[in-house]
């Protein structure tokens, strides 16, 4: 599963675009109301655009991100660049830092590649798992 956490149609159509079944797109324009998708066990990547993130809660939303879904890629879309906001995503351990306005293929490319590492990870846990059974 992907969660998104923007009021931005565009990047909320790209990251649609960009993730095919049977993982599924929840996307959220209040992180406040869209914390309790990340209880759910299965998210593997989410999508943060600052531009729905009041700047007091940013750090507050990248750490329950960190805290509840460890093992999920973490793409942070500044609506503008400063150093601050990319040294801020990178302390949580951002994999991608980008800043509007979006460059359509570079974003859409990046969505399908960390969704395509993520099964790759799945499939190597899964594949694992038998052979640590039989140990």
């Amino acid at each position: 599963m992907v969660v998104i956490f923007s009021a931005d149609r565009e990047l909320t159509a790209l990251t649609e675009g960009a993730v095919q079944s049977p993982w599924k797109v929840e996307s959220w324009e209040d992180p406040g109301v869209g914390r309790e998708a990340l209880a759910r066990p299965n998210i593997k990547l989410v999508i943060v655009d600052d531009a729905a993130v009041q700047e007091e809660a940013r750090g507050w939303l990248l750490d329950r991100i960190r805290r509840l879904v460890p093992q999920a890629l973490l793409i942070y879309v500044a609506n503008a660049h400063s150093a601050a906001e990319e040294r801020r995503a990178r302390a949580y351990a951002a994999q991608f830092y980008t800043a509007k306005p979006l460059d359509r293929d570079r974003i859409q490319r990046v969505i399908e590649s960390f969704v395509r590492a993520a099964s790759a990870r799945d499939l190597e846990i899964a594949q694992d798992k038998p052979a640590r059974r039989a140990r």
